[in-house]
C-alpha cells in the first residue's frame, strides 16, 4: 500500500466506516468522565479558586 492508499484509508475519519474514529464512544467516554466530576464538585465552601462567599466578586 503506498500513500495514496494510505491517504484514502485516513481522509475522512469522522463517518460510520471501519477504519473511522469511534467518534461515538469517545463522546460517551467524556460524558462519562464529566458526570463523575460533577458528582465530586463541593457544594460550597472550598472550590477550585478558594471560599466561595456566593456573592460574585471573586
Amino acid at each position: 500500500m503506498g500513500i495514496e492508499g494510505i491517504a484514502d484509508e485516513i481522509e475522512m475519519p469522522f463517518g460510520t466506516d471501519e477504519r473511522d474514529l469511534p467518534v461515538d464512544r469517545y463522546l460517551a467516554d467524556l460524558k462519562e468522565e464529566i458526570l463523575y466530576m460533577i458528582e465530586r464538585m463541593p457544594e460550597g465552601g472550598q472550590g477550585l479558586h478558594g471560599y466561595d462567599d456566593g456573592e460574585g466578586d471573586d
